[in-house]
């Protein structure tokens, strides 16, 4: 697992092949930037290439963000709703399969 920063992104090879080859490079990095933008406090940004657990045929790209553990729990949850809301206006629907977003705490 590699960490992209806050300023630029730095993505494992295999993540990287696999974004060019679904044309996903744009979407890569609007969902990271809508991270950063929604989630104010966002401290990491990691991505990873993972065979999907529904469909073994398939793979995608997990995105794994850190925030601080003394987040309130409403601010999340506020927060990450307007970040789905933008995402589905902003990613085109056909590529959100390729994109898996998680959330963890500092200290998790």
């Amino acid at each position: 697992m590699v960490s992209a920063t806050l300023a630029t992104r730095a993505v494992h090879s295999d993540v990287q092949r696999f974004l060019e080859r679904h044309g996903a490079e744009d979407a890569f990095a609007t969902v990271c930037r809508l991270l950063r933008e929604c989630h104010p406090q966002l401290e990491n940004i990691e991505a990873e290439l993972r065979d999907d657990p529904d469909d073994s045929a398939r793979r995608k790209v997990v995105i794994w963000f850190t925030l601080p553990s003394s987040l309130a729990t409403e601010l999340y949850l506020a927060q990450h709703e307007t970040y789905h809301d933008r995402l589905i206006h902003e990613i085109p629907l056909s590529l959100l399969p390729l994109f898996g977003v998680l959330a963890k705490f500092d200290g998790d």
